[in-house]
């Protein structure tokens, strides 16, 4: 953080670009993701050396939540990206096998729009229900062919694999 008490003094006089006549100090905090600086956080107030510890320390934890929540933000945007583009089939399930997400080429392959299978069980796409139940109740899959049924009752053979992620 940069913490300019007063914007006047001659340690400043060459950078300070006077935005509006009445600031006297100025602070900055630069909001990081993944390390690099994104924004700044720029305060401005009309008296000298206005900013206190405490503010400054209150101020720097609110950056800091912040920049975890853009963090999350952009890396679920990157891994929404990622999920749309890839050429495979992927499902996303919860725990107990419902399916909460999948992607284009599996919209392609199966022939349902996502919404037709969120919130439906991964188990009602499989042919045969005893392999849907060990795949399910497995938290690894090794690549197992398996047939699926496609919107229109074809059978859609396709080599399955999958893993449990962690809950976080």
């Amino acid at each position: 953080p940069l913490n300019v008490m007063d914007v006047t003094s001659s340690e400043f006089a060459e950078i300070y670009l006077e935005g509006n006549p009445r600031t006297a100090s100025e602070l900055c905090l630069p909001i990081l993701v993944h390390g690099r600086v994104y924004w700044l956080l720029n305060i401005e107030d009309s008296k000298r050396s206005s900013f206190a510890a405490e503010e400054l320390l209150a101020l720097h934890n609110v950056v800091n939540e912040v920049q975890l929540v853009l963090e999350r933000a952009t890396q679920h945007q990157i891994n929404s990206e990622l999920l749309a583009r890839t050429r495979d089939a992927v499902i996303q399930t919860d725990f107990g096998g419902k399916i909460r997400q999948v992607n284009p080429a599996t919209e392609r392959l199966l022939g349902y729009a996502q919404r037709e299978m969120v919130d439906r069980s991964l188990a009602a796409f499989f042919n045969n229900p005893d392999q849907a139940r060990r795949i399910l109740e497995s938290d690894y899959v090794p690549s197992d062919e398996v047939k699926l049924i496609h919107q229109d009752g074809a059978e859609v053979s396709v080599l399955f694999s999958g893993t449990s992620l962690p809950p976080e």
